[in-house]
C-alpha cells in the first residue's frame, strides 16, 4: 500500500490522500483548496496523477475542503464511482448544484460588473457539471464494509462534526489504513460525538483546531450578542459567512438562546442566504436522527428565518431599511454571496461582520480577523468600515484534547500518524502532542509526499 498525499497538506482544506496497491488507486476525498493564491491555483490544475487513473473515490464530508472539486475532475476524465455516507451523499447533492451555481452567478456577475482580472470571468465548473458528477455517487451504509475496488476493503464509521462525516478504514495487502480529516468535538451541542477509532497500522488525522483556546458556549454567545446588538443600536445590519450545513445551526442555535433572555429582540428579522437554502429543512429532516436530541427541533431554529435562494432577492438583502442578519454562503469569506454583501456593506461603519470560527491564512476572513481595513476581491478593493468581530468557539471541528482523546481510543499503537489538513502551525502542534502524550512516530506530510506501508 502507497500513500500520495495530493492535498490538505499545509491547509485545512484540500483533503485528497491517494491510496495504491496492487495497480488500483482509490482516492480518499477530494476538496477545494482554500487561503492563499498559490493553494487556491491548484483547484484550476490537473491532480498530479491523470484523473482517469482513478479507480474509486470515497468522500469522507459533504464540504468544500473535502468533496469540492469532484465535478471539476469530470473535465479531466475522472469516471470513477464515487462513494460515502448516505448523508453525505445526499447533501453533495446540494453542495455540488448550490456551488456550480454560485460559481456560474459570480462569474456572470464579475462579467456584467466589469470585475475581476479575467476577461471573460469563468467558473470553476457549472450546474450542469454538477449533475453529471452526481451520476457517479453510490450511498454506502455506516459500520458496513464494502469493496469500492478490488482489493481494497473499507468501512465508514461516524466522525461527528456534521451529518454524514465519516472516518475511513482501508484494509488491503495485509496493511490497514485510518483516515479522520475531520473530527468533531465530544461537547458538540448539535452532533454526536466520534464513534471510536478501529485499529489500523497507519492514521490520516486532520488537525482540526488544535492550536486554537475554544471558548466555552456561553462567552461565545455572548460575543455573537455583543456584536448583533450594536450594529442593531446603529441601524446597521449583520454579516456572518456560513457552512450552509456547519456553522449556520450553531449561529441560529445561540441567536434563539439570546432572543429567549432578551438579550436580542424577538423579532429580529434573520436570512440564509444561498442559492439553495430553500433546501435546508427537507434535508434537516430526512437525517433528523444524526443529530443529538436538543437539534432535532431544527424547524423551531428556522421559525420565521426567511431563506433566500433567488438572486435578485439576495441582491435586494443589503438595501433593505430594517436591520437584518446576513447568514450567507460562503464562510471565511472564500466567495459566494458572502462576498457580495462584503462588498455592499464592509465600507459602512453602522454594520458589522461576524466571523464565526476558524478562519485559514490567507482567506480574506483571516485577513479581516487580523485586523485589515482593506481586502481586495474581484479585483477591487474594498474598504473595511464596519465592525469586525472574530467569534471563536463556532468551529465544528475538534480540538487538542478532543483529537488526543479520539486517538488515545485506538485499540493499539499505530505504526506512524500523519497530521495534515490545518494550519502549518496546528500541525506541528498535534505532531508533537503525539509524540509526547502517546510516543508514537508522527510527521506533518508535505504537498505530494508519498510514503509506503
Amino acid at each position: 500500500m502507497q500513500l500520495n498525499f495530493l492535498g490538505g497538506t499545509a491547509n485545512a482544506a484540500g483533503a485528497k490522500v491517494l491510496v495504491e496497491h496492487g495497480g488500483r488507486r482509490l482516492l480518499i476525498d477530494c476538496g477545494l483548496a482554500h487561503g492563499v493564491k498559490q493553494q487556491r491555483q491548484r483547484n484550476w490544475l490537473p491532480l498530479a496523477v491523470p484523473a482517469a487513473s482513478i479507480d474509486a473515490i470515497v468522500l469522507t464530508r459533504a464540504d468544500s475542503g473535502h468533496a469540492g472539486l469532484v465535478p471539476r475532475l469530470l473535465d479531466f476524465g475522472l469516471r470513477a464511482p464515487i462513494f460515502a455516507t448516505e448523508a453525505t451523499a445526499d447533501l453533495c447533492r446540494t453542495l455540488w448544484t448550490e456551488a456550480g451555481r454560485l460559481q456560474e452567478e459570480e462569474a456572470e456577475h464579475a462579467n456584467r460588473a466589469g470585475l475581476g482580472r479575467h476577461r471573460p470571468a469563468l467558473p470553476l465548473y457549472t450546474e450542469r457539471a454538477a449533475l453529471r458528477a452526481l451520476e457517479l455517487l453510490r450511498p454506502v451504509p455506516c459500520d458496513e464494509a464494502f469493496v469500492p475496488v478490488s482489493g481494497f476493503e473499507l468501512r465508514l464509521g461516524s466522525a461527528g462534526a456534521a451529518l454524514g462525516n465519516a472516518h475511513v478504514h482501508v484494509a488491503c495487502g495485509g496493511n490497514s489504513l485510518l483516515v479522520a480529516g475531520d473530527l468533531g468535538r465530544e461537547d458538540d451541542p448539535l452532533v454526536p460525538a466520534p464513534a471510536p477509532p478501529p485499529a489500523a497500522d497507519v492514521v490520516v488525522v486532520g488537525a482540526g483546531a488544535a492550536g486554537a483556546m475554544r471558548p466555552r458556549p456561553d462567552d461565545r454567545a455572548a460575543r455573537l450578542g455583543d456584536a448583533i446588538a450594536g450594529a442593531l443600536a446603529r441601524g446597521g445590519h449583520v454579516l456572518a459567512p456560513a457552512t450552509l450545513f456547519g456553522s449556520t445551526l450553531s449561529l441560529l442555535h445561540d441567536v434563539r438562546a439570546l432572543q429567549a433572555r432578551g438579550v436580542l429582540p424577538e423579532r429580529l428579522p434573520i436570512a440564509i442566504d444561498s442559492p439553495l437554502a430553500s433546501a435546508l429543512p427537507a434535508l434537516l429532516a430526512r437525517h433528523a436522527s444524526q443529530l443529538r436530541p436538543q437539534a432535532r427541533a431544527w424547524a423551531r431554529l428556522l421559525r420565521g428565518v426567511r431563506l433566500v435562494a433567488d438572486e435578485s432577492e439576495s441582491d435586494a438583502l443589503a438595501r433593505a431599511s430594517e436591520p437584518v442578519l446576513i447568514i450567507a454562503t460562503q464562510d471565511m469569506l472564500t466567495g459566494g454571496r458572502a462576498l457580495r454583501h462584503l462588498h455592499s456593506l464592509a465600507p459602512d461603519s453602522r454594520h458589522a461582520i461576524v466571523l464565526p470560527g476558524q478562519q485559514t491564512a490567507g482567506t480574506r476572513g483571516r485577513m479581516l480577523a487580523d485586523g485589515a481595513r482593506t481586502v481586495r476581491a474581484n479585483g477591487r478593493w474594498i474598504d473595511v468600515r464596519a465592525e469586525v468581530r472574530h467569534v471563536e468557539g463556532y468551529s465544528w471541528r475538534a480540538d487538542r484534547a478532543d483529537l488526543l482523546h479520539w486517538l488515545g481510543r485506538l485499540p493499539r499503537a499505530p505504526h506512524r500518524v500523519f497530521a495534515t489538513q490545518g494550519d502549518p502551525a496546528d500541525c506541528d502542534l498535534l505532531r508533537q502532542a503525539i509524540e509526547e502524550r502517546c510516543g508514537w512516530a508522527s510527521s506533518v506530510p508535505q504537498h505530494l509526499e508519498m510514503a509506503s506501508l
